[in-house]
């Protein structure tokens, strides 16, 4: 992604946000964009999206049609109109990002992610939420994965911040703890 579709992204991000907060809309128009976005993850939406073969005009009425009947609110509506018709479709992946970012900040959410070796139970992962949210001071919403090479343990990457308590970093500390006493 360019430094310009980014910035352009940002700016429809805000001023969709403004708008939202002024009707005090946001949480709805944000669920509203996820889902818009869901639908880029198939691949055919998204080169339909991108496309420079198809005309902003074919674009405007497959938008029409997908947020006619899927009952958007009508900000959703205008502002999809307005980026098939300035040709901006391909940047709302970015501009749902952007949102997304915008929300957080006025609610003070900070996102991360929860890597560990298995499904962590409620009473896991509510612990850990509370142990993130004490250390940075912000409530967290986190998204939980499980992945094989962790060893043990947990790796959290919230905000700026990583908490590692898996069982490789502490084998690699102890590691380091004997090379240092050894010399």
């Amino acid at each position: 992604m360019s430094m310009k579709t980014n910035e352009v992204s940002r700016r429809y991000a805000r001023s969709l946000f403004e708008i939202a907060t002024e009707d005090n809309t946001s949480e709805l128009i944000l669920s509203e964009l996820n889902e818009i976005n869901k639908a880029y993850n198939d691949k055919e939406v998204s080169e339909f999206m991108k496309s420079s073969l198809v005309d902003s005009e074919n674009k405007l009425k497959v938008i029409e049609s997908l947020t006619t009947a899927f009952n958007f609110s009508d900000t959703i509506k205008n502002f999809m109109k307005t980026l098939a018709r300035k040709d901006r479709l391909a940047i709302l992946p970015q501009i749902a990002a952007g949102f997304e970012l915008c929300t957080d900040e006025k609610n003070q959410v900070v996102r991360g992610t929860v890597k560990s070796t298995h499904v962590l139970s409620p009473e896991e992962r509510a612990e850990i939420e509370k142990t993130v949210q004490a250390a940075i001071n912000k409530k967290v919403i986190l998204t939980y994965t499980e992945e094989d090479n962790i060893i043990g343990g947990i790796e959290a990457h919230v905000g700026g911040y990583t908490f590692d308590d898996s069982l490789l970093t502490h084998l690699n500390r102890l590691k380091e703890e004997l090379k240092r006493s050894v010399h």
